[in-house]
């Protein structure tokens, strides 16, 4: 009985001092990742609220960031040293606005659009769910503006991609062949 109750108090104190090192990584992490979200997107307010971490030696969880008043959760993994992250910039609409011009203007560059001489100046993206946005891209072609619908999807995997819809550059067909 007394062997039973010796590796029982062992085992719940092997488990609370995982606990305790497991509350400590994540606090130290949280303090981490909030820093550099400070230093690099200051401006923008972002809070990390939670880190929550499993695993032994090599800890895997999520980190939760709290902007404009909602919640985005992104993987962490981290050992009691070191810790490593992933943050989508583009929750931030800032941040996809100006991303989502320069892929636009990147994109008028290349052969297929280059002979029209068209830009993006500016990009105005409304969010769309948590992983999203609609909005307008205003392009200028041949001294006029020209208002086209957007939509812009991202994650932090695949970065940020954009659409606009067809029918949208129906204005090239009015300025070449009706003026």
């Amino acid at each position: 009985m007394k062997k039973i109750l010796f590796l029982l108090l062992v085992f719940i104190g092997l488990v609370g001092c995982s606990e305790i090192k497991i509350k400590n990584v994540e606090k130290k992490v949280k303090e981490s990742i909030q820093s550099d979200l400070t230093q690099q997107f200051g401006k923008y307010n972002l809070l990390v609220s939670t880190v929550e971490l499993s695993g032994k030696d090599i800890y895997q969880g999520l980190f939760e960031v709290l902007y404009d008043g909602k919640s985005y959760q992104f993987p962490v993994s981290a050992n009691k040293d070191t810790y490593q992250y992933k943050f989508n910039p583009f929750i931030i609409k800032e941040e996809a606005e100006q991303a989502v011009k320069k892929l636009v203007n990147d994109t008028m560059k290349k052969d297929d659009w280059k002979e029209y001489g068209i830009t993006a100046i500016k990009i105005a993206l409304f969010p769309e769910g948590l992983d999203g946005y609609k909005g307008l891209a205003t392009l200028k072609y041949k001294g006029n503006e020209y208002e086209v619908s957007i939509n812009v999807r991202h994650s932090y995997d695949s970065g940020i991609m954009y659409e606009i819809p067809a029918g949208s550059f129906d204005f090239l067909i009015e300025e070449n062949y009706y003026y």
